[in-house]
């Protein structure tokens, strides 16, 4: 053996290291590993249920009725427009009677007056004076239970402000002459039921809102309205 071949199989070996180590320790192929992808978004959040309803409130019916088309929902037992001790054409609760409704704010609720558990139809024409023609802001049309609320510009509207625009008493002891029986108000908002145990005319008359006035035994069922529209 030569006395270089020492050094021959120094510099074999040095070179196979160097020769390795570009490849990347022999394990990879030679290509540079790809960067890691970005980590999924996280999934939005999931939306908030719906308020419970109130403890042994009577169910809404899962059968949905559209009153888009003023059908109308009960049975008649009041004469239609304002009683006597409703509204004449003057200011009532500090809402006047229009001869042209304002429609920059026009939404609309359902009330529904129920006595020993029979639906009731709310009178058509609740708020509008023939002679001279005019209308308050809370009123209906037909008898169907929508109550609509027009005017100028949003603002606090109550059920007690439409029952005085009506002429009818609302009291714990007398819906609209309706007399001598316990009464509950429950509305439904986003489908739960609650019910107002207390100040019922302070109830707003918002867009979609339901407010069902139980006079003596319960319904099996509240109605369950909907309609197109606010």
């Amino acid at each position: 053996m030569s006395k270089t071949e020492p050094l021959n199989k120094a510099w074999l070996i040095a070179l196979v290291a160097a020769s390795l180590t570009a490849c990347g320790g022999g394990g990879g192929g030679g290509s540079s590993p790809s960067p890691s992808p970005p980590p999924a978004p996280a999934p939005p959040p999931a939306p908030s249920p719906p308020p419970p309803s109130s403890p042994g409130a009577p169910p809404l019916s899962s059968t949905v009725t559209d009153i888009s088309s003023a059908q109308r929902i009960g049975e008649i037992h009041w004469t239609n427009g304002n009683t006597s001790s409703g509204g004449d054409g003057g200011p009532v609760d500090g809402i006047e009677c229009l001869a042209n409704m304002p429609e920059d704010y026009h939404v609309h609720s359902y009330v529904g007056i129920y006595l020993n558990g029979e639906l009731l139809a709310v009178p058509q024409s609740v708020g509008m004076v023939s002679s001279p023609r005019c209308y308050y802001a809370i009123h209906t049309h037909d008898h169907s239970g929508q109550v609509h609320v027009e005017s100028s510009a949003p603002g606090t509207f109550t059920l007690g402000q439409m029952f005085n625009i009506w002429g009818q008493p609302l009291s714990d002891t007398n819906v609209a002459g309706l007399t001598g029986n316990p009464v509950e108000v429950f509305v439904v908002e986003n489908g739960a039921v609650t019910e107002v145990e207390s100040n019922w005319g302070a109830i707003e008359l918002t867009s979609k809102k339901m407010i069902h006035i139980v006079v003596g035994t319960r319904p099996a069922e509240l109605r369950n309205i909907t309609w197109t529209g606010n």
